[in-house]
C-alpha cells in the first residue's frame, strides 16, 4: 500500500508516542529524503526507473550533445538504437576508446555507429551528416518527491514505501537517544531493502529456466556484439 509523506510522518510520531513539537516535519522530511535516496543508490539501474526517449541525432561537427538534451530527465544511457529494421545499435565505447577511433578519422561524418559520455557529455562518431532519429534506452532521475509535500508519495513501487518509514523511524529513535532501537530498525531497513533486491533477480515466469543437462548455451546468450576499430 502507497504511504504519503503526512502518513510517514504519523506513523512515526505514533510509534513513539510524540507529537508534531518533539518532531517536526521538517526532520521527519529531511529523514525521507535521505531514506529515499540511500533505497535509489542501492541499485545502479532499477527497473522502476526505466525510460526510452524518441529523439533527434542533431547535425553538429563537434560531436559533443548535452546528455539532458536527448531527454531532460535523463540519467544514465542503457543503449541507443535506430528505429526501423536494418540499422544495428550503436556501439558503447569507453571515453579513451572512443577518443583513439576518433583519432583515425578526425573529421568523419555519417552515420553515427558508437557513442560514449563525458563529462555530462553524450558524443558520437562519425558525427551526423543530417539529423538521425533514435531511441534512447536509459533510466530516469528520481523525482524529488519530498518537495511535492504531504500528499507525496515515494518516486519508486508502493513496497519500498514502509522500507523508507523504517528508516525515518530509526533516525527519529537516534535522535531520541535511544541507540538500540535506532539499530533495530535500521538492520530491519536494510533486510526490507535486500529482500526486495532478492525478489528482482528471480528468474521470471515467462522465462525459460533450463536446469542441468539443457541445451541452453550460455556463452551465446551473454555474447556481446563485436565492433572494429576500422571505419568505413
Amino acid at each position: 500500500m502507497a504511504l504519503t509523506l503526512d502518513q510517514i510522518r504519523t506513523y512515526v510520531r505514533s510509534h513513539l508516542d510524540l507529537d508534531v513539537e518533539d518532531l517536526p516535519d521538517a526532520l521527519l522530511d529531511v529523514w525521507a529524503r535521505d531514506g529515499s535516496r540511500r533505497v535509489e543508490s542501492a541499485e545502479a539501474r532499477w527497473p522502476f526507473y526505466e525510460k526510452f526517449y524518441l529523439t533527434t541525432i542533431p547535425v553538429n561537427p563537434s560531436f559533443f550533445y548535452l546528455k539532458s538534451s536527448f531527454g531532460s530527465d535523463l540519467q544514465q544511457v542503457a543503449s541507443i538504437v535506430y528505429p526501423g529494421a536494418g540499422f544495428a545499435p550503436l556501439q558503447w565505447l569507453g571515453y579513451d576508446a572512443f577518443q583513439e577511433v576518433l583519432s583515425q578519422r578526425p573529421g568523419a561524418v555519417g552515420r553515427p555507429r558508437f557513442f560514449s559520455e563525458w563529462g555530462g557529455n553524450l558524443v558520437f562518431f562519425p558525427a551526423a551528416d543530417v539529423a538521425y532519429n533514435v531511441r534512447v534506452n536509459g533510466y530516469r532521475t528520481p523525482i524529488d518527491w519530498v518537495a511535492n509535500g504531504a500528499g507525496a508519495v515515494p518516486d519508486m513501487p508502493d513496497r519500498l514505501h514502509n522500507t523508507i518509514a523504517t528508516w525515518v523511524l530509526s533516525k527519529a529513535y537516534a535522535q531520541q537517544e535511544d541507540p538500540e532501537l535506532a539499530a533495530v530498525y535500521e538492520r530491519q531497513f536494510a533486510d526490507e531493502l535486500n529482500e526486495y533486491r532478492r525478489r528482482l533477480v528471480i528468474t521470471p515466469q515467462h522465462q525459460p529456466l533450463v536446469l542441468n543437462g539443457g541445451t541452453l548455451d550460455k556463452q551465446s546468450i551473454l555474447a556481446r556484439p563485436r565492433w572494429s576499430w576500422e571505419i568505413d
